[in-house]
């Protein structure tokens, strides 16, 4: 996609942008962003009813993350202006903002390669069309962007991975359907790709998120995220880190002296 269609696609986004959460805006937004976007956005589909009414945002765990984090992030894990940069839960666009300005203080000559993956379609346009405006629409997508499950998502390697993984409580999980984000299913697609790696099931949706997501971590490349810290000093938290000190290197986990996002009652720490 040429860099020159991306003021139309903004505007084209902008248009659904102020849609209001309901079952028409979904099935418009699903209908349309092929051809505003010039090829096949879907990686899966749901249900169009469970997400047309405002409590989705909760039920999915989605809160907004500081801008500060974002780019503390984004410095820590982006190395070059060549990188291949995911973000696999773009939400409002906090991470795909940082991680565009951290490639052009890096070389401000090169085109950030940055792809977003993000579940909920109201999400998903606002996320995006924040992201064209604040890049200027000086980016080139090249089916970049797509809307729908990251446990679906299949894509090549990645040298830098940034997020904030939707917090939902492993009570939580399955009750959208049999396959829509449960347990089961995401297992299976874990076991997939790590055979002999089991998850407590008592593990919060953000556990089953990095694991998957180190399937797409190029060799010496590097994740980010900003997670609750539960994990640090709890049972189903220690096959976590079992998982991670046998394959990776822990580079930084930086705590807080208090709590990062407001009205929530989770401590959280930032982990590379």
């Amino acid at each position: 996609m040429k860099k020159n269609n991306c003021l139309k696609i903004s505007n084209d986004l902008f248009k659904l942008k102020s849609l209001r959460r309901s079952k028409e805006s979904i099935q418009k937004i699903q209908e349309t962003l092929p051809s505003i976007l010039g090829y096949d956005f879907k990686i899966s589909n749901h249900d169009i009813k469970w997400f047309s009414t405002d409590d989705k945002v909760k039920t999915l765990g989605q809160i907004e993350t500081p801008q500060w984090a974002a780019e503390l992030i984004s410095t820590l894990c982006i190395k070059s202006g060549s990188n291949r940069i995911l973000d696999p839960c773009f939400g409002d666009g906090i991470f795909l903002k940082a991680a565009y300005n951290r490639v052009r203080q890096i070389s401000s000559e090169k085109i950030p390669n940055i792809f977003g993956v993000e579940l909920d379609p109201i999400k998903f346009v606002n996320g995006l069309y924040l992201f064209l405006k604040n890049a200027e629409n000086k980016i080139s997508l090249e089916q970049n962007f797509f809307c729908g499950d990251i446990f679906d998502f299949k894509d090549t390697k990645f040298h830098a991975m940034v997020l904030n993984p939707p917090f939902m409580r492993q009570e939580e999980l399955g009750l959208a359907g049999e396959e829509f984000l449960s347990k089961e299913s995401i297992q299976r697609k874990i076991s997939s790709l790590y055979p002999k790696k089991i998850i407590p099931k008592r593990s919060n949706l953000y556990i089953y998120f990095i694991v998957y997501l180190t399937h797409f971590l190029e060799e010496n490349g590097f994740l980010g995220a900003i997670i609750p810290k539960g994990w640090l000093d709890s049972k189903f938290g220690f096959e976590f880190q079992q998982f991670l000190l046998s394959n990776y290197n822990i580079e930084f986990i930086i705590d807080f002296a208090e709590d990062t996002f407001p009205n929530v009652i989770v401590e959280d720490c930032i982990i590379i």
